[in-house]
């Protein structure tokens, strides 16, 4: 029999602190979820405090959500008028993984405790930005 020793192992992470915090995109994915299809991005803070804490995003691709992906991809990722004015190939979602960008954390709860959640994801610019409101 082995006796494994938890009195020194966290229960998980704490929640961050509401705010607009420095990221950089790590990762992007297509996933096919009980309403439809929609893309996970997987971005990692930049401050060196939270440099290991990673947060994620869900944008839907159902039509009546297609608007938050393409603010999303106007605002964070500077894409003009313009070039979203018709379509998106989807196929170019893995150029913009290094992308640095700013996301606005706020409080949540899930399961009961406390947690984290993306609200937005804004241009680089922004981080750090106590002006952004907390959406």
């Amino acid at each position: 029999m082995r006796v494994i020793d938890f009195s020194n192992v966290s229960s998980g992470f704490d929640p961050i602190a509401p705010g607009t915090y420095a990221a950089k995109v790590t990762g992007i994915e297509m996933k096919q979820g009980p309403k439809g299809p929609y893309i996970k991005w997987e971005m990692t803070l930049s401050d060196p405090e939270l440099s290991t804490r990673k947060v994620w995003y869900n944008t839907s691709l159902s039509p009546q959500s297609l608007w938050n992906l393409k603010q999303m991809l106007l605002e964070a990722f500077s894409f003009s008028a313009e070039e979203l004015s018709t379509s998106f190939d989807t196929d170019t979602l893995p150029d913009l993984v290094g992308t640095d960008v700013a996301v606005v954390l706020v409080d949540d709860e899930y399961q009961g405790n406390p947690t984290t959640r993306v609200a937005a994801v804004k241009h680089e610019s922004q981080a750090g930005d106590s002006s952004t409101p907390l959406v």
